[in-house]
């Protein structure tokens, strides 16, 4: 289709606008030189558009043990004629922080086989959670699971187990699974049910720390003499 040059110009200042308003980060590269950058690759990166503009390839952002990773994922998107893709990489930002980003690439194959758009999101924030959380079900492992001592999760309302550890497991007799289907009540010594139910009210008023010696039930319905906390 035949687009008038004013017309065109005028299409081309509307996405120029709307690609440096955008949230995400946005460059295209000519190879692997970086044409153009947005405002909000500049704000990710810390360099102006002519700094960026001045670097020899988008590679010299990311950091050394990278680079040829990220480097060969581009070139064989490139040789395959991929139309699109998505890579994660790290970058050096120029205040000397990392910034891991998800880079979406486009090629645009029907001018110039090698230039390149893509949307640059900043994903620091989300690896950072996910390391956080890793560490916690760690933490949950070495704490809980590997504890020596038996151990359960229990919701207060409905008293459901929602979880227990192996030593919970070798002590009881039930799996965890078995252990799953009941509440606190099938542990206990039928008699004890209402100081139980007592002791559950006083913990939904007031969260304390409840120690004390009861009789709990195991799987095979002896009883044995528990100290719990």
């Amino acid at each position: 289709m035949n687009v008038p040059s004013q017309l065109k110009t005028f299409l081309d200042d509307v996405l120029l606008k709307a690609i440096s308003d955008i949230g995400d980060g946005v460059i295209v590269l000519d190879v692997y030189r970086i044409i153009y950058a947005n405002d909000a690759f500049c704000k990710i990166t810390g360099y102006s558009e002519d700094d960026l503009e001045a670097l020899p390839s988008l590679f010299d952002l990311v950091r050394v043990e990278d680079r040829e990773l990220i480097q060969g994922k581009i070139t064989d998107h490139l040789k395959n004629l991929k139309t699109s893709g998505r890579y994660e990489t790290t970058i050096l930002c120029k205040n000397g922080l990392l910034a891991h980003l998800e880079l979406t690439i486009n090629s645009i194959n029907e001018d110039s086989p090698a230039r390149i758009v893509s949307i640059v999101r900043d994903i620091t924030h989300q690896k950072s959670l996910k390391v956080t959380l890793e560490n916690q079900d760690f933490q949950y492992k070495l704490l809980f699971q590997s504890n020596p001592n038996p151990m359960l999760i229990y919701e207060l309302d409905s008293l459901s187990i929602l979880a227990v550890n192996d030593a919970a497991v070798h002590k009881y007799g039930d799996s965890a699974s078995e252990f799953t289907a009941l509440t606190l009540k099938d542990i206990r010594d039928p008699n004890d049910i209402p100081t139980l139910m007592k002791k559950v009210m006083e913990l939904k008023e007031e969260m304390n720390v409840v120690k004390e010696s009861i009789r709990h039930r195991k799987k095979d319905g002896s009883l044995m003499d528990v100290e719990i906390m």
